[in-house]
C-alpha cells in the first residue's frame, strides 16, 4: 500500500547554540544516535521504544539559503504489519533565529 500525505510547514532554528541537536522533532521515547554535521551535511540514526517501535536514519544537506534531505523510518505497531516511511524534506531560509 502506498500513501501520499500532503506537505506541512515547520519552522526550525539552527545556529551555533543548538547545532548538536537533531533538526527534526522527536518524542521523549526516541533516541538519536550518531548525529553529526560535516561541512554542510547533517546525518543521524534514531530508535524509538514503547508501543510504537521505530528505527530509522536520515540526512539533510544545507545550502546558503535552502536545504533538502530525507529520512527512512521503519515502524512496528502491535497487531499490525511493519510499515516503512520515506520522508523527503525541502526548505528555505526565512531569517535569523529568534
Amino acid at each position: 500500500m502506498l500513501l501520499h500525505l500532503s506537505a506541512h510547514k515547520e519552522t526550525i532554528c539552527i545556529n551555533n547554540k543548538n547545532q548538536s541537536r537533531s533538526p527534526i522533532a522527536t518524542d521523549k521515547l526516541c533516541e538519536f544516535r550518531n548525529y553529526r554535521i560535516i561541512d554542510n551535511n547533517a546525518s543521524w540514526a534514531m530508535e524509538c521504544r514503547g508501543d510504537l517501535k521505530m528505527t530509522g536514519s536520515g540526512n539533510i544537506e544545507f545550502e546558503s539559503d535552502k536545504y533538502k534531505g530525507s529520512t527512512v523510518i521503519k515502524m512496528e505497531m502491535k497487531d499490525s504489519k511493519p510499515i516503512k516511511i520515506d520522508h523527503i524534506y525541502t526548505g528555505k531560509r526565512i531569517g535569523d533565529c529568534k
